[in-house]
């Protein structure tokens, strides 16, 4: 399985770059880059955007990994998209996604969110060609919440699962994010 880690120094170096020349380009530090390359830290939602940027990618590039299945060669894409959230009393806020399924959505934002509150989510997913749309807007309810160092990661759950009927753009960002490869 290829590896978030493994794609970063693959990526890099098809670019010619060393970790430290990745390291200027980002601003982050070089101790950064080769923790990322050897898979002892995972970047956050700003430094993912930074990254990509920097290797001239979108992020969805950047995180698609490639799963070995003799059987169906299956590549699964981790849909990466922007988010805004519409809480229950009535303010907005953006967030990054970062997992997206028929059920709900895993996301980064700066704040905590309180588990069982109601909200609102609607897309835009960052990926190259026509896919480049918002979505519907989804209803669903904060399941946890917690911080990871500045900034916090939670769940949503939607009330229902996505399906073609109701939500034909959301559907099509998860039949993009996967598909069969041989």
């Amino acid at each position: 399985m290829k590896t978030f880690s493994t794609k970063l120094k693959e990526l890099r170096q098809m670019r010619g770059l060393t970790q430290k020349g990745l390291a200027e380009k980002t601003g982050l530090h070089i101790t950064t880059i080769a923790n990322y390359e050897i898979d002892r830290r995972e970047p956050k939602a700003n430094q993912l955007k930074i990254l990509a940027k920097a290797l001239g990618i979108d992020v969805s590039e950047l995180l698609e990994t490639q799963i070995n299945n003799k059987e169906r060669g299956l590549a699964r894409r981790y849909l990466v998209a922007e988010v805004s959230l519409r809480l229950e009393n009535g303010t907005l806020m953006s967030a990054l996604a970062v997992n997206v399924s028929r059920e709900g959505i895993g996301i980064y934002t700066e704040e905590a969110l309180r588990p069982n509150e109601r909200v609102s989510v609607r897309l835009v997913f960052l990926v190259k060609g026509s896919l480049n749309k918002t979505t519907e807007e989804v209803q669903g309810s904060i399941r946890w919440s917690k911080a990871i160092g500045k900034n916090y990661t939670s769940g949503i759950r939607f009330d229902k699962a996505i399906n073609k009927d109701e939500l034909p753009i959301l559907s099509s960002y998860l039949e993009y994010a996967t598909t069969l490869r041989f």
